[in-house]
């Protein structure tokens, strides 16, 4: 069980972080959306992959 001591401390620590928080620039936020593109393309050549893998005869 946390004590209020402990919760206290933890509510401190997030507001802390939240007031750090800054938004992301356009630059960053293109970054980031470039990242996510390359993901997903390779979790579908992964997928395809598996699927292939699956179909071939052993």
């Amino acid at each position: 069980m946390i004590d209020v001591t402990t919760t206290f401390a933890y509510l401190r620590a997030i507001s802390l972080l939240e007031s750090k928080i800054e938004p992301l620039s356009e630059f960053e936020l293109k970054r980031l959306e470039k990242m996510r593109k390359a993901i997903k393309e390779v979790e579908e050549a992964v997928a395809d992959e598996k699927r292939r893998m699956q179909r071939a005869p052993r």
